[in-house]
């Protein structure tokens, strides 16, 4: 699916580059949450959590808790979690933050030489795939090649060297968010399991 990412000039306040409350609350974390701990959690309540720009990585995030915790549906988050990942923005780190924040024994840890034998995709810094150790459970999971687009990572690398306005940038954040968290995370993400 192709999505248009030229410039666009604006002078909106940077703060209203987010999704609205209503469309982020019509994405549920999990579609069965009487199984789980996370009951009513939607895309809206890692938002109100993130308070930052980083939205694209929180989408991601979420997308690729969806599939970790729709595969391992007796987690508690109170349990010990150790995380790993090839690439860890703020965004991806506040997604895991949110929901694993109450474990005492959470990890989050950047890890460019991860290995995992997954196709993934590339990021501006990195590769989307991470490894979540849960004691006596390792699942790998990564965002499948071609799921952010190439234009968006050639994009967020000319804002990582400031040839790209922040405005320009945040709106072009704000279309691969609205792209990305309606998609079947089944469809966007690879696992395994190590």
């Amino acid at each position: 699916m192709q999505i248009g990412f030229l410039p666009i000039k604006t002078s909106k306040n940077i703060l209203e580059f987010r999704p609205s409350s209503d469309w982020a609350s019509q994405y549920k974390l999990l579609d069965n949450p009487e199984e789980t701990l996370f009951r009513d959690i939607v895309f809206d309540d890692f938002l109100k959590y993130h308070r930052s720009t980083s939205i694209c990585g929180l989408s991601v995030g979420f997308k690729i808790l969806q599939k970790v915790l729709g595969t391992n549906k007796n987690f508690n988050s109170n349990n010990n979690v150790f995380i790993r990942g090839a690439f860890l923005g703020k965004g991806i780190k506040d997604s895991f933050e949110y929901i694993f924040k109450t474990s005492e024994g959470h990890i989050i840890k950047f890890d460019p030489c991860l290995d995992v034998k997954l196709e993934c995709s590339n990021a501006s810094k990195g590769k989307y795939k991470y490894c979540f150790d849960f004691e006596r459970k390792k699942i790998a999971v990564a965002i499948k090649p071609g799921v952010i687009p190439s234009e968006f990572i050639k994009t967020a690398k000319l804002f990582h060297r400031n040839e790209i306005l922040e405005e320009d940038f945040r709106t072009i954040q704000l279309e691969l968010c609205k792209y990305l968290v309606p998609l079947n995370h089944n469809e966007i993400c690879n696992i395994g399991y190590l």
